[in-house]
């Protein structure tokens, strides 16, 4: 015999499904968000709907507990790779008077460095007969102002042509390359000592440094983000296409080259080209990959979507 508790929670059951199949689709235009008055499904940046598919989550931003704080320690491999982005960001993206010693240390090797003959020896088309260790001074720079110094056993390396993926080769069309050890304790990082000719107003160096940061974003992302088959967390797995990016250049990497192209230029004076613009025609290119510039910015602060829902 049925209960008045029965009756009730049925009664229940049923409005929550009818609530559901009233719910409008997800937009695959991101100019279109869903209004938050017609659906539960979180506008948040982490959740924006049209870039992911077959995920149920809703409010994943406040059941894996993302927006951490920036100092917090990081750990490898276990960070969402979007707010690992937004975690660094903040902690170089800051005002000159604001920035930590250790970053103030860093500006001041780098003014020196720059006018050094070690920056000069770096600065030629031929870098074949160059001590590759050269580069170990303008990363551990970079590493210190921009990553927090977190970029784990660099190993560099002139490379080849050969086998892609392996240290020490290229491809004919690549300039550099980086992979990470399996336990995420060492980054190595392969150039071609054949550089191109740079363009009018720019040196030699600008490019080789040029790549040196874009590949130490991949670095650092790969070091520490995770990776959705490595924990099997829902979020990860969802978020990976679009924030990771099917080629490394996904929404994650964009940002923060982004923001280190813009504050190379404020900070070093060095005005930085990341490639980031055939780097994301390359991830959109690819299948399955979305063009992250096109997401930008965000939707809304996660915060304040989790205050509004």
């Amino acid at each position: 015999m049925a209960t008045m508790s029965d009756a009730t929670t049925s009664a229940a059951k049923a409005s929550s499904s009818s609530q559901r199949s009233q719910q409008p689709d997800i937009p695959t235009n991101p100019s279109s968000p869903i209004s938050r008055n017609n659906t539960s499904v979180c506008n948040c940046d982490e959740c924006q709907p049209w870039l992911y598919v077959d995920r149920d989550d809703i409010h994943i931003c406040a059941k894996y507990g993302l927006n951490g704080n920036p100092n917090d320690e990081l750990i490898p491999g276990a960070h969402e790779p979007l707010d690992l982005a937004r975690r660094t960001i903040a902690i170089f993206d800051e005002p000159i008077a604001r920035i930590s010693r250790e970053q103030e240390i860093a500006v001041w090797t780098w003014m020196g460095w720059r006018q050094s003959p070690y920056a000069a020896m770096l600065d030629v088309g031929d870098l074949s007969h160059v001590p590759v260790e050269e580069l170990r001074i303008p990363f551990g720079i970079f590493n210190r102002f921009f990553f927090r110094g977190a970029i784990r056993g660099a190993n560099f390396c002139w490379g080849e042509l050969g086998e892609n993926g392996k240290h020490g080769y290229l491809t004919s069309e690549t300039a550099a390359t980086c992979s990470v050890s399996d336990d995420l304790t060492h980054a190595y990082f392969t150039f071609s000592p054949r550089r191109p000719a740079p363009k009018p107003g720019r040196r030699y160096v600008d490019g080789l440094l040029s790549d040196l940061l874009h590949e130490m974003t991949h670095a650092f992302i790969d070091q520490y983000a995770c990776v959705g088959d490595r924990c099997q967390r829902p979020l990860c797995k969802s978020l990976a296409r679009a924030n990771r990016g099917i080629t490394g250049h996904g929404r994650a990497w964009y940002r923060i080259a982004e923001a280190v192209s813009h504050v190379a230029a404020d900070i070093f004076h060095f005005r930085a080209d990341l490639g980031i613009k055939s780097a994301i025609r390359r991830e959109a290119s690819t299948p399955g990959g979305v063009d992250p510039s096109k997401h930008e910015p965000m939707v809304c602060d996660a915060v304040q979507c989790l205050r509004s829902a």
